[in-house]
């Protein structure tokens, strides 16, 4: 059974509505629905340029907590033992 999808946009008064019907709901497929309103709006550039800054923020948080995470496991088995 295919999954309906409506994502709509309003922006200075204008409506953009992007339809999909998918057989799995799938951050992918909402994503490269907001990909086809944001690129005529801002461009191309643009939506890369914010893409990469997301990741960039997202990739510190996965290498900055990891690590203390492992160290306060590490921490509280010393505690422990």
């Amino acid at each position: 059974m295919k999954i309906p999808i409506t994502l709509t946009f309003k922006f200075f008064g204008e409506t953009t509505t992007v339809k999909k019907k998918v057989d799995d709901m799938h951050i992918g497929e909402v994503t490269d629905m907001y990909k086809s309103i944001m690129i005529p709006i801002f461009g191309e550039k643009a939506y890369e340029d914010s893409i990469l800054s997301i990741a960039q923020r997202i990739h510190q948080k996965r290498t900055v907590n990891p690590k203390k995470s492992v160290l306060d496991r590490l921490i509280n088995k010393i505690m422990y033992y």
